[in-house]
């Protein structure tokens, strides 16, 4: 626990009391009306949605509050979907206009990344006290442009050191009020992830590859079974770095003189929500993606819990400024969103 908080503090879970079958009908009923409006009513969906979730996370018996109004999010969706249409007739019509606006976009993706995280984050809010995110952009293009271009030249052996970087960048620049989160972080903990994650995959793979060769060879290529059972390793790797990651950083994180966080998710669990919300969406066509949301939000906050600090109790609300969600929404629309849980 960070040694700054006082050692009069108080240790509550995370109670997520959202149902999936009513959100479910909540979801579809939204889903609906995006598509009977052509996509108009998905700012209200989006809002309503996230309201829902939100409104069902309690520490201490206080929600969280999603803040944003659809108007605002409207307007930048909005000037998202026109450039995406300009970009579309530009691809059939004029080719090199295309292009051009691809590397604009392209190279302005750092910058919507950090847009993104301050816009959802000043409209999120505990106790009536915003949250707020003041990484510079400077810092954004470092770590989400040119540092995984290094991870990719240095063919993976410095990923471990750019997500640690990354994670870095994002944890220690979030405010609650006027308090700053802080995340200690240890390197060496993210090569470990890495190298158990390489190990999953790649030991079983070469084994797998060593054993077929004689079938890939009579017909032709890979087994199905070969290629479903590589996915699997792959899904299994990514699922023991993301939870030992998941459990490093929380249990790294906290906000100054207020809180501090702790983490115990288990891989097993994780690995069984993860197959089985797979099965769900799959099986469901999508439609069972609520219901998927639902389940990893309550095992994550089952696996979560928050030391707090009597100062908690003394917070005023922050300043009410808000942010454009233009940022956030051409993040989402040309699929550079940030996820931070």
């Amino acid at each position: 626990m960070d040694s700054s908080l006082s050692t009069d503090t108080r240790v509550s879970a995370i109670s997520f009391s959202a149902g999936k079958w009513e959100y479910f009908k909540l979801w579809i009923v939204n889903l609906v009306l995006t598509v009977v409006t052509l996509g108009i009513y998905s700012a209200w969906a989006k809002v309503r949605n996230t309201q829902y979730l939100y409104g069902h996370t309690q520490i201490e018996g206080h929600r969280l509050q999603y803040l944003a109004t659809p108007m605002q999010l409207l307007k930048g969706r909005l000037i998202a979907l026109v450039l995406f249409i300009i970009y579309m007739l530009s691809s059939t019509f004029m080719p090199l206009v295309a292009a051009l606006l691809a590397l604009v976009v392209m190279f302005a993706t750092p910058y919507l990344m950090v847009k993104g995280l301050q816009f959802s984050l000043r409209h999120t809010a505990y106790r009536n006290v915003r949250f707020g995110f003041t990484g510079s952009i400077g810092g954004a293009y470092m770590n989400f442009m040119l540092l995984p271009l290094l991870g990719v030249l240095s063919l993976g052996l410095a990923m471990p050191w750019v997500i640690f970087r990354t994670s870095h960048y994002i944890y220690n620049n979030i405010l609650f009020g006027k308090h700053e989160f802080e995340a200690d972080l240890s390197l060496k903990t993210f090569y470990k992830a890495g190298l158990i994650a390489f190990a999953l995959f790649m030991v079983p793979v070469v084994l797998l590859f060593v054993i077929g060769m004689q079938t890939m060879s009579a017909a032709g290529g890979p087994p199905l079974g070969m290629v479903f059972a590589s996915y699997a390793l792959f899904f299994v790797a990514f699922s023991v770095f993301h939870v030992i990651i998941r459990n490093h950083i929380m249990n790294g994180l906290s906000a100054r003189n207020l809180a501090s966080f702790r983490s115990d998710l288990q891989i097993g669990r994780y690995l069984g929500v993860m197959a089985s919300n797979a099965l769900i969406v799959v099986f469901t066509l999508g439609l069972g993606f609520p219901v998927a949301q639902v389940r990893m939000n309550k095992l994550l906050a089952d696996a979560t819990e928050v030391h707090l600090t009597p100062e908690i109790d003394r917070l005023v609300a922050s300043s009410s400024e808000l942010d454009s969600a233009f940022g956030e929404e051409m993040s989402g629309f040309f699929d550079a969103d940030l996820s931070i849980t």
